[in-house]
């Protein structure tokens, strides 16, 4: 007997058989509109499940489809026919009482509708399918389902139905296009500054940097820990690392000019400023920094903050305009005029810029 892909032995193959022809006496899992009617007279026929059994196994479902998030269907492949219980209803946005036949061609997403024919292929193949695709509802909002099913065969071992289930993840699936997006954000700004990016773990050992390696020629090994400082001249690398440390002793942000020695054997000075990153508890979860090449007129301890530095800074630490202008004290305007390099900016608002960004 073959479920799902999966093969068993003969005698296997009898004993479960049995079990299925008798749960299948009243049409197990195949589910209607009409849930609680549907599951009531077939999931559980009553000489075969206690009653309490039977109405705890009802509530848990209701419970799980209450949720919204959750629907089960059921496909007769010798007929066509499909139905589906309350949940479904509820994520496809169809009225509990429509016919859901068409249902995928007439809601699938276009981009998606290429992968109709493949999924029912895999359904009268036999074969499990477990795809996420986009549905756009009748109220033309869309939305994302990851769809399960597995194959019930007949006595002949050939498919019979298809028995799934369809989970609503729209949610946890726009907020990874949003990380994704926000991460393709960050890489873009790093890459338009042309600035070496660095990250540390709380007790401020280093961790692999891309743009730390290319700059110095150093490997991620190389680097980790306190491996950068070798990448420090010589007659900076005391100074720097006596600063480095008393902003770890005191969970202070860090900063300081000083050179690299390149991987094409030349000597540049950096600006190097970093800063904390916090837990709700008020612990340093890690630190992130940004160095940047110092122009060639000089060394500057402390340069004046840019509208680049500034969306620098707020990709890093996922800041709106809004929340930057709320941390600093003020106008949603006034940072917008330095961004855009629109007008003028006071000293005294791009130092209360500079504060929250580093504090």
């Amino acid at each position: 007997m073959r479920v799902s892909g999966l093969r068993t032995t003969p005698s296997e193959s009898a004993n479960r058989s049995v079990r299925l022809r008798a749960m299948n006496k009243r049409a197990i899992c195949t589910l209607s509109p009409r849930l609680d009617v549907a599951f009531r007279r077939s999931v559980w026929p009553s000489r075969a499940m206690p009653a309490r059994r039977h109405a705890s196994s009802y509530q848990l479902l209701n419970l799980l489809e209450a949720t919204g998030q959750v629907g089960v269907w059921s496909l007769n492949l010798r007929t066509g026919e499909m139905s589906g219980s309350l949940g479904l209803a509820h994520i496809t946005g169809l009225p509990s009482d429509e016919s859901l036949l068409g249902l995928l061609d007439r809601l699938l997403h276009p981009d998606d509708r290429e992968a109709l024919g493949e999924l029912f292929d895999m359904l009268y193949s036999g074969r499990a399918i477990d795809r996420t695709v986009r549905l756009v509802r009748p109220d033309h909002t869309v939305r994302w389902v990851s769809v399960k099913a597995q194959i019930v065969l007949d006595d002949a071992h050939r498919p019979m139905r298809a028995e799934g289930i369809a989970f609503d993840v729209t949610g946890p699936h726009e907020a990874r296009l949003l990380a994704e997006q926000s991460t393709a954000r960050y890489r873009g700004l790093v890459h338009a500054i042309a600035a070496v990016v660095w990250t540390t773990a709380p007790d401020g050992k280093a961790r692999p940097s891309p743009t730390w390696q290319v700059l110095t020629g150093q490997t991620g090994p190389e680097m980790q820990g306190d491996g950068w400082l070798a990448a420090i001249h010589p007659e900076d690398r005391a100074r720097i690392e006596t600063a480095w440390r008393t902003a770890m002793e005191h969970g202070t942000p860090y900063e300081a000019d000083h050179r690299v020695l390149c991987a094409d054997g030349t000597v540049h000075w950096y600006s190097n400023h970093t800063i904390p990153l916090h837990d709700a508890d008020g612990s340093v979860r890690e630190w992130i920094g940004i160095m940047q090449k110092m122009p060639p007129s000089g060394r500057f301890s402390s340069p004046e903050i840019t509208g680049t530095l500034v969306r620098g800074a707020r990709a890093m630490l996922r800041w709106s305009v809004v929340d930057l202008a709320r941390a600093a004290g003020i106008s949603v305007s006034s940072i917008r005029r330095l961004e855009e390099e629109v007008g003028t900016v006071q000293p005294r608002t791009r130092s209360a810029m500079r504060r929250a960004l580093e504090g």
